[in-house]
């Protein structure tokens, strides 16, 4: 008589005997020479079988894990990359949009005085008057004080900035004179070109000026003289019932 193991408890057990003393389970004998083996029940079978298959799922569960995160990592990388591509497309839009429509100043009439700080010539006193109307600059003119000479200019809202432009040959008018004189650019080119910028209380505007009939460039510093709101139809009627 030998002892094996049993596959159900552990313990030691007869070969001769028909089941495990200590479990029931069943000792199945084999042929003639070869040792007696515990034959293991259906019911313990299927409690390793499942053993291995739950094992087998928490395996490939942790392998998807694995594989998930760098698939949520690469994705949030897209979501910032859009998110900053929308910001970037959305200042480029703002830097390079058309803002000759934007209103830098109320609705109004405008006069500015100042100096024309020729590179040229002596300093001469200067005065630029327009009208602003729904963001839109009309009746522009420049006024070189010192000969009293007025010419009229075309008045745009660009980038946020006043620009001003003559055409290539305009009219010279001077108060004092009855004499008409023109005044004639290079062609292809504006007598007078003038940009300026708004500070933020609007009661200043610098920047430069070019006069291409002379070829003169100058650096401009404007104060504001007055400022006289532009009536609407509603503000009209309003006066009028005041009278």
């Amino acid at each position: 008589m030998a002892l094996i193991k049993c596959k159900g408890c552990g313990h030691d057990v007869s070969d001769k005997a028909l089941a495990c003393p200590h479990c029931g389970h069943p000792v199945e004998k084999t042929g003639a020479g070869q040792d007696a083996v515990a034959v293991e029940r259906p019911e313990e079978r299927h409690r390793k079988l499942k053993g291995h298959v739950l094992t087998l799922r928490r395996k490939i569960e942790q392998q998807d894990v694995a594989v998930e995160e760098p698939k949520k990592s690469k994705a949030l990388i897209w979501v910032l990359a859009a998110v900053l591509f929308g910001i970037v497309a959305g200042v480029g839009y703002g830097l390079l949009k058309d803002d000759s429509k934007t209103p830098v100043l109320a609705d109004g009439r405008y006069c500015y005085t100042g100096e024309w700080k020729s590179g040229k010539y002596a300093a001469s006193p200067c005065k630029i008057e327009f009208t602003i109307k729904d963001g839109l600059l009309e009746n522009c003119s420049y006024t070189n004080l010192g000969l009293n000479a007025q010419m009229s200019l075309i008045g745009t809202i660009k980038d946020g900035n006043l620009h001003f432009e003559s055409k290539s040959m305009v009219k010279l008018e001077r108060a004092s004179s009855s004499l008409t004189s023109y005044y004639e650019s290079k062609p292809g080119k504006s007598c007078l070109v003038i940009n300026l910028k708004v500070s933020s209380d609007w009661r200043i505007l610098t920047g430069e000026g070019v006069d291409n009939t002379n070829d003169d460039n100058a650096d401009l510093t404007l104060t504001n003289m007055y400022y006289q709101p532009v009536l609407t139809e509603t503000n009209k009627s309003a006066d009028n019932k005041d009278a």
